[in-house]
């Protein structure tokens, strides 16, 4: 076999690798990352804003949440150290998952709404002084927010 049939069976060879590899590489960070298009994860941390819901730089889509907007709030203590503190308006979310070891706060009179309650897990990491409006009349157990006002 000549020299230059070798060099091009090698170089068809490492572009399929490559190419192969990339696509593999993409379809792992898809899963790594783990969320569908609608879902905004808190990151927090940013200077001066640590633990602001309303601040865009603290979500993973440099977006504040809104109302089609699948909330994850993660364990932060290994990265930002920041929980999100919701301080004032209203916040909403189409669902919410708090991780164990996480906590969401709903300062004083600030109000958070959740319109998919039914596929919210958060249990006892709430901690509220303003409002909790859960949009789904079967749903409101497990909450254990500090004196908020829990409203179906």
């Amino acid at each position: 076999m000549k020299k230059s049939a070798i060099t091009t069976i090698g170089l068809v060879f490492t572009a399929l690798f490559l190419l192969l590899s990339s696509a593999a590489f993409t379809q792992w960070s898809n899963i790594w990352k783990g969320a569908p298009e609608g879902t905004n994860i808190w990151k927090g941390g940013t200077p001066g804003m640590e633990n602001d819901w309303n601040c865009p730089k603290n979500w993973s889509k440099y977006k504040v949440p809104d109302a089609f907007s699948d909330v994850i709030i993660p364990d932060v203590s290994s990265t930002t150290l920041a929980m999100p503190v919701i301080k004032d308006g209203r916040a909403e979310a189409h669902s919410l998952f708090i991780y164990p070891a996480a906590s969401l706060t709903v300062a004083e009179p600030a109000q958070l709404v959740v319109y998919q309650p039914e596929s919210a897990y958060f249990r006892d990491y709430i901690h509220a002084k303003g409002q909790l409006f859960f949009i789904n009349e079967n749903y409101a157990k497990g909450v254990q927010a500090t004196t908020a006002s829990v409203k179906q």
